[in-house]
């Protein structure tokens, strides 16, 4: 037996939206603390200090990427919801050309119910 995939578009759509909108807060909140880790100096010094701030720093540099996952994600999910809307349209289209088309031959034809 075939499975079937539900998927929700809509909401595939707002996913899409709020994986972008928490990309960009990630992103601040990464970067405002780094700039609190690099003004620790101020505050804190000696070999302790030094190997804490580096490798916190190092430690928070690296989450760049993880931005950039988000922001690959974000914009997976809006490009899926957007061609699936696109295929509905198109979809839709057909079936109403099809229609069309049926009404136009029946009114040609005068087709008779029970073949007469």
């Amino acid at each position: 037996m075939a499975q079937t995939l539900k998927v929700n578009w809509s909401n595939v759509s707002d996913l899409s939206k709020n994986t972008l909108a928490n990309s960009e807060e990630f992103e601040k909140a990464r970067k405002n603390f780094l700039d609190i880790l690099n003004s620790l100096p101020e505050c804190w010094e000696g070999d302790d200090a030094t190997t804490f701030i580096e490798n916190s720093v190092s430690y928070v540099t690296s989450l760049e990427k993880d931005t950039v996952y988000f922001e690959l994600l974000g914009k997976y999910f809006e490009t899926s919801s957007e061609k699936y809307g696109t295929v509905v349209n198109e979809n839709a289209e057909r079936v109403e050309k099809i229609n069309h088309s049926l009404d136009d031959d029946e009114s040609k034809y005068r087709l008779v119910s029970g073949g007469a």
